[in-house]
């Protein structure tokens, strides 16, 4: 199983401003939980295993990944995708992000 997450101890300046917009336009989320995931199934929570890495990402990236989300889908969106896009260019600016 895997899954990526931003760490949330302020050195991802974007994180904030990212989860904002995807609480406005997606709703709250239910957190990853591995162990209730797995639970009944054969398969079974170990251990986790954490890398770490930086890099450029262009603002319209996380657009992408909001949109990537159930709550924030294209089909639940539709005619706001565009608005979506605006709020989450404008939250941003070329060296930080805003909240």
């Amino acid at each position: 199983m895997c899954r990526a997450s931003g760490v949330k101890d302020g050195r991802n300046p974007w994180l904030d401003a990212f989860a904002a917009v995807r609480r406005r336009f997606g709703g709250e989320h239910e957190p990853h939980d591995a162990r209730a995931f797995l639970e009944g199934g054969r398969f079974r929570h170990r251990e986790a295993i954490t890398v770490e890495t930086t890099s450029v990402v262009p603002v319209a990236r996380f657009a992408d990944r909001l949109l990537s989300f159930s709550t924030s889908s294209p089909a639940r969106l539709s005619s706001r995708i565009s608005e979506m896009r605006d709020v989450m260019a404008r939250r941003w600016r070329p060296s930080r992000p805003t909240a």
